[in-house]
């Protein structure tokens, strides 16, 4: 019997936890962000504690603001939506 800490998962099973595609899991891996584990010539596993460690610390870094930030600027920072210029006050995300 395993615990979640200790319980290892497929890719497959992975992507369906955190609900990402299998090139997200593995551009993950890619970053160093989550490590995998090969067992023999095609098997790969993770553990579900590096998943859960992985969002902690992705959140930790405030991915979401940045990525907000980034949509809104390039979204609606122009003059045709000039009603849209006060976006950071509004969702409450600090200038860069």
């Amino acid at each position: 019997m395993t615990t979640a800490q200790n319980e290892w998962l497929t890719i497959a099973e992975a992507c369906a936890y955190l609900r990402v595609a299998r090139a997200t899991v593995y551009r993950w891996a890619r970053e160093g962000s989550l490590p995998l584990f090969k067992l023999g010539g095609r098997a790969t596993r993770v553990k579900r504690a590096d998943l859960d460690r992985m969002l902690v610390e992705k959140a930790s870094a405030n991915t979401w603001t940045r990525l907000s930030e980034t949509s809104f600027a390039g979204d609606w920072d122009n003059e045709k939506d000039a009603a849209y210029d006060n976006w950071r006050e509004l969702y409450g995300v600090r200038k860069g």
